[in-house]
């Protein structure tokens, strides 16, 4: 079995929520691609962002795929059964799988055909849309943007709140642990009260039938 401190664990959490945010920013980028010029600012940026994203994770994947056929070679060493060896083994397929696609979509090929494509309607000055179509046309992009923007940040204070609230739950759960603890605590000391209690008003009657009997004496040998 895997230890609980096994960097594995850590570096495929971050290689998942790295793969995770550059897929959200590719469904962006399709939209560019098929909304606005090869020279818009956005789309430039989204472009150089995804390959930058697609560096980093290729290099912790490598480094990921080393490890696990280091420990694939000798798994008694690092404690690791075979069906753990082969679930790390299928998450880098996934994971590179799921980066090759991106990859593929932000092609150097793609990305020509759009600037030529681009340049070619600029020569001809042609176009799909009258002046208020094409003011129609920017107005329902721009609407779309916004809501999907809205959408993202949405889906983000949720999982935000979705954690602040799972951490309220733990520590309710640890003051409820705590309050069985004191109670259990105060229970046994009213029963050693009680005990102490018993004791001592046990000792008291002892000691009132002690000199209650002193009391005869006394007085039996005043009277001889």
């Amino acid at each position: 079995m895997a230890s609980a401190a096994d960097p594995y664990f850590v570096v495929k959490e971050e290689v998942s929520s790295s793969i995770e945010s550059t897929e959200s920013t590719f469904q962006r980028w399709k939209y560019l691609y098929s909304s606005r010029k090869s020279d818009d600012q956005e789309f430039i940026h989204a472009t150089e962002k995804i390959s930058k994203s697609l560096k980093s994770i290729t290099w912790d994947l490598e480094d990921l795929e080393k490890t696990v056929k280091i420990v694939e070679e000798n798994p008694a060493k690092f404690n690791l059964d075979v069906s753990e060896i082969e679930t790390r083994k299928a998450f880098v397929r996934q994971a590179k799988k799921r980066m090759e696609a991106v990859q593929d979509g932000i092609s150097p090929e793609k990305l020509q055909k759009k600037r030529e494509k681009d340049e070619r309607d600029a020569l001809v000055g042609r176009s799909k849309y009258s002046r208020y179509e094409k003011l129609e046309k920017q107005i329902e992009s721009e609407n779309q943007g916004f809501i999907e923007n809205e959408y993202q940040t949405q889906q983000m204070v949720m999982r935000e709140q979705d954690t602040q609230l799972s951490e309220v739950s733990q520590t309710i759960g640890v003051l409820k642990n705590m309050g069985v603890m004191i109670g259990d605590e105060l229970d046994d000391h009213h029963e050693m009260l009680e005990e102490m209690d018993e004791e001592m008003n046990t000792t008291s009657d002892r000691l009132k039938g002690t000199l209650k009997k002193l009391d005869r004496t006394l007085a039996i040998s005043r009277g001889l």
